[in-house]
């Protein structure tokens, strides 16, 4: 019996709940910020709660990117949970918890974020007076997350487009796609690679692209359809680059994390013929994706002078697997392409891989980066899911804004 209280004793005390953690933050649009589980990057306590509040200035909106989340859960029950509402009500707000990454974005300029490490949905009014008061609140293990907040005018806008029907291996309408760039080697003395604008001064391309550059010898092609003319279009610009930003888990020789950021030396003005793509902040299973680029036509051909798409066939990543193993392919982190006798091509990496919402706007869910030949039969091709970089993105682009359509 003495043992038995003593075991009660000592799981209430492991237990014990932890006064609220409140935090009320105002950013500016343009700005970010941080929001870490209390004592990261260790495991918060069992039974936390916390309440932060965001809001940002009139006409802008609140984007929170979670690339490091682990909250309790059993199956697809939560233990634990993160809240997250634009109305200020809990139990209006979207539940998260597990071990997996996400973006949530506000409907408005207002976004409170809830932490509860137990079992309960938390309830209007009840800010600073949650406590778990029972020993079951032991079911949590304590979890731990790490978030980006970046906010953006609400009115932005993104992935525009001349509207055309995509067929495969045809040459584009001039302009038809405002965020296709082509960066240029002075070396070469051609588009060596494709990019896409994604900033005023950010262009998302294959880490690959840039292993045998420099930043002063490579040159970012804008607005361009023709590369042996510049008269088909009064876009064209050609702008030097300062830097690059390769990410820094890229493996040459895996070519997983293939993805890279060059930045422009000045910012480029936006227009009908030149815009960015907007970036995959919402959950997009597309099967179809538009591929994009100067390449050539077949491997070791001649590439066109003309800005050529193609429209490719998302397949299940095992199918990746068998061709390369699974020392070069990493599901969560790679987007798998097949279309018989469809293809990108050489100096087609770094490219986009496009789809359209339902809007109508071109979101970029990947980035052309490797394959075995051109078009091989019953070999698909690998490209960078772009998701999953986008807290890497947002961190190396500080002070731009997204859209979040």
């Amino acid at each position: 019996m003495l043992m038995l209280l003593l075991l009660l004793l000592l799981l209430l005390d492991t237990c014990a709940c932890f006064a609220p953690c409140q935090l009320d933050l105002h950013l500016r649009t343009g700005t970010s910020g941080y929001l870490r589980s209390p004592g990261y990057p260790g495991r918060y306590r069992p039974g936390t709660v916390c309440r932060w509040r965001m809001t940002t200035d009139p006409g802008s909106r609140l984007t929170v990117d979670c690339p490091e989340f682990d909250l309790p859960a059993d199956g697809s029950v939560c233990v634990d949970r993160l809240v997250a509402t634009s109305t200020g009500v809990p139990s209006q707000g979207e539940t998260y918890c597990g071990r997996r990454a996400f973006v949530l974005w506000s409907q408005g300029e207002r976004l409170d974020v809830y932490l509860v490490a137990d079992n309960r949905t938390p309830s209007e009014g009840e800010d600073s007076k949650w406590r778990s008061i029972d020993w079951l609140c032991c079911r949590s293990w304590g979890g731990r997350f790490y978030c980006r907040v970046a906010t953006g005018p609400a009115d932005c806008d993104c992935g525009w487009t001349f509207r055309t029907r995509i067929v495969g291996g045809v040459e584009t309408r001039v302009n038809e796609f405002p965020m296709m760039v082509g960066l240029v080697s002075s070396r070469l003395g051609r588009v060596g690679c494709g990019g896409t604008l994604v900033t005023p001064r950010h262009v998302l391309t294959a880490a690959h692209c840039l292993r045998a550059s420099a930043p002063e010898e490579t040159g970012i092609l804008i607005g361009d359809h023709d590369t042996s003319t510049g008269a088909d279009t009064q876009a064209t610009r050609l702008i030097r680059v300062t830097r690059f930003l390769i990410h820094p888990d890229y493996d040459w020789k895996s070519y997983k994390n293939d993805l890279a950021i060059v930045e422009a030396a000045q910012s480029v003005a936006f227009n009908r013929q030149v815009g960015p793509a907007c970036l995959p902040f919402r959950e997009d299973n597309a099967t179809r994706l538009t591929a994009v680029g100067w390449g050539t036509l077949e491997f070791g051909g001649e590439a066109p002078e003309r800005l050529r798409k193609v429209s490719l066939d998302v397949i299940d990543p095992s199918s990746c697997l068998e061709v390369y193993g699974p020392e070069k392919i990493e599901p969560g982190q790679q987007i798998c392409t097949y279309s018989r006798g469809k293809d990108a091509c050489q100096f087609d990496s770094g490219g986009p891989l496009l789809h359209a919402s339902a809007s109508g706007r071109l979101h970029l869910l990947g980035v052309i980066s490797h394959g075995i030949g051109c078009a091989e039969r019953n070999t698909p091709s690998v490209n960078t899911r772009v998701r999953p970089y986008l807290g890497w993105i947002l961190e190396n682009t500080r002070g731009e804004s997204y859209c979040v359509m």
